[in-house]
């Protein structure tokens, strides 16, 4: 094919995206800050007066992403409008960069193929990931940004990994090879998923150029436990406590074994791909547990995902982009749904990157399908499928951003999904309370406890009390906060929450000797609020406890250097004793 036609095609395909991509996400501009968006970028105090720096400091593997987020709330503040357009902006150029990767693995590995072909696979993939519902939550979500920009710098990497091994010039394969790397440490410093890129690789030397066999890399694999091993029975005292500190880093739920993790994730990963053929309910919480899967379910999973994986390697030389798609699905998966344990076992944000890998196989799936009509049937009717199939997508993207756009549909939608689910419940009853609905909003978070028991944590316990002291309902308030202290199942912050919260109430009360054990007990058991920390302080000042009461207030300026309370109290602590 002449190149200018080639070009033309690459151009009205790479237009043909951004169009689609621009219509559904439009209605994505006016949706609201929401839940992790308020303390991640409005209330971060970690943006104020932040630098480079400081916000490495703060967010260490993720502080690419972070940067973007403070950059927008430097030249943004609480205009939320731009904060979507780059987001939008991020979806766009990783639809383009899934287009243009589908495109040079097509090249790779059937240079003989009809130009045409290889364009509506890699078209087909773009419009696809732009397209389809389940990547609505990283675009629409301001904060789920991280996993967008991932993906973009994860397939940026590859792309440029891709034309490097493809390409003949030196000097252009150096070039390609430079911004290989420098994505994928972009990738790295923004999102820990980014992680398996060289695993990817690892699979695109096998399937697409192979370059490897599996002998080797069992081989390489065997010997690299074979090190770890015998270091750890010649020097346990060194490699014992580092292989200790490696599992502490790759983990964030530390209430649940990997094992048990992997197990939930065998039938979570079949719940996702559902979710890619039949893109509806969309939910931003699943009310999912440790034991919401009977043995038999999980069982049955593992055994689905072994056939698709083995299907995956039996066709991987007829059906190499299908194979690769495959796999890239569930290497993609590995951090944040296998063996790191993390504290929520599923959502839908982190199916973005994996799913471009299913994305290129059902484009290839289809096109070849298509092409396998008769020639008699005019092109129309081949693409009639498909582009239905597009319709449908994009349009259920719109109406899940609309959803978005009215919090009270969105958290109406969440309830119903997940009723017991206490993330939603109080999720829901926050914005109850930001709307002036107090009577619901104490109705919802008296059922929080019965929905989940242990699984309540401090800010959501610290909502009820606040709500109760605010409208006064001092003795609701201390039965409530008695009857929590009580229960064993409660973590360490979530305790001292309580007993700070109790503490306040006794003040309110003016019953200083009742209050002041609750501060002492919340103090060693977590970090308290300024508020609590102040109305601790001026316990001690009416109990005579004049140098405690001055050390706390001094802590309370070191933070806020103006805050007035305490500036007032320490005058009111020197009038004191100067007597």
């Amino acid at each position: 094919m002449p190149l200018h036609r080639l070009s033309v095609q690459v151009v009205v395909a790479l237009l043909l995206i951004a169009a689609a991509c621009w219509g559904v996400y439009y209605s994505s501009l006016s949706v609201p800050f929401y839940l992790d968006d308020v303390s991640s970028i409005t209330a971060n105090a970690a943006f104020r007066n932040a630098t480079l720096a400081s916000l490495y400091d703060t967010y260490g593997l993720r502080v690419v992403g972070y940067i973007s987020l403070w950059w927008d709330y430097k030249q943004h503040a609480l205009d939320v409008t731009p904060y979507h357009i780059t987001n939008v902006f991020i979806h766009l150029i990783n639809g383009w960069l899934a287009f243009s990767l589908a495109y040079l693995l097509g090249r790779q590995v059937r240079p003989d193929a009809p130009q045409l072909k290889l364009i509506a696979i890699a078209t087909l993939c773009g419009l696809l990931f732009v397209l389809h519902p389940l990547q609505s939550q990283a675009v629409t979500y301001i904060v789920q940004r991280l996993a967008a920009l991932v993906t973009l710098f994860y397939l940026a990497s590859l792309t440029a990994y891709v034309g490097f091994r493809m390409s003949r010039a030196v000097s252009v394969k150096a070039l390609l090879l430079v911004i290989a790397v420098v994505m994928a440490a972009l990738a790295l410093f923004t999102k820990q998923n980014a992680f398996t890129l060289p695993i990817v690789i690892v699979a695109l030397e096998v399937v697409i150029f192979r370059s490897l066999s599996v002998r080797y890399i069992v081989f390489a694999g065997l010997a690299a436990l074979a090190v770890v091993v015998a270091g750890y029975l010649i020097v346990p005292d060194t490699v014992g406590p580092f292989l200790t500190k490696v599992d502490m880093l790759t983990r964030e739920n530390k209430d649940m074994s990997r094992f048990e993790y992997f197990t939930v994730q065998l039938p979570v990963l079949w719940m996702y791909l559902s979710k890619i053929v039949w893109p509806w309910p969309l939910q931003l919480e699943f009310d999912l547990r440790q034991s919401s899967f009977a043995v038999w379910q999980i069982i049955s999973a593992a055994i689905g995902h072994v056939v698709i994986l083995g299907f995956a390697w039996l066709a991987k030389r007829r059906l190499p982009l299908v194979a690769f798609g495959i796999f890239f699905f569930y290497i993609a998966h590995l951090v944040e749904s296998a063996l790191i344990p993390i504290t929520d076992l599923a959502f839908e944000h982190r199916n973005y990157l994996p799913d471009f890998g299913m994305f290129l196989a059902i484009a290839t799936l289809c096109v070849s399908t298509t092409t396998l009509l008769p020639s008699s049937w005019k092109m129309q009717y081949k693409a009639a499928v498909p582009v239905v199939i597009l319709l449908l997508l994009g349009y259920t993207t719109y109406i899940r951003n609309l959803q978005w756009q009215d919090p009270d549909v969105f958290y109406k939608n969440e309830m119903a999904l997940a009723p017991t689910d206490v993330r939603t419940i109080h999720n829901y009853a926050e914005y109850k309370l930001k709307q002036g609905d107090t009577q619901t909003a104490l109705k919802l978070l008296d059922k929080m406890y019965g929905a989940a028991g242990g699984e309540i944590d401090g800010v959501m316990v610290n909502t009820h009390l606040a709500v109760l002291i605010n409208t006064q309902q001092y003795d609701k308030a201390l039965s409530l906060g008695q009857k929590l202290l009580e229960s064993w199942e409660l973590a360490m912050p979530a305790r001292a929450v309580i007993n700070s919260n109790m503490g306040v109430i006794y003040t309110n009360l003016q019953q200083y000797a009742k209050a002041k054990p609750y501060y002492d007990k919340a103090i060693k058991q977590g970090v308290l609020p300024v508020n609590s920390l102040i109305a601790y302080a001026y316990t001690l000042f009416v109990l005579n406890d004049l140098d405690n009461s001055e050390k706390i207030c001094k802590e309370i300026l070191r933070v806020e250097p103006g805050h007035q309370k305490a500036k007032q109290l320490l005058g009111m602590i020197q009038a004191k004793r100067q007597g």
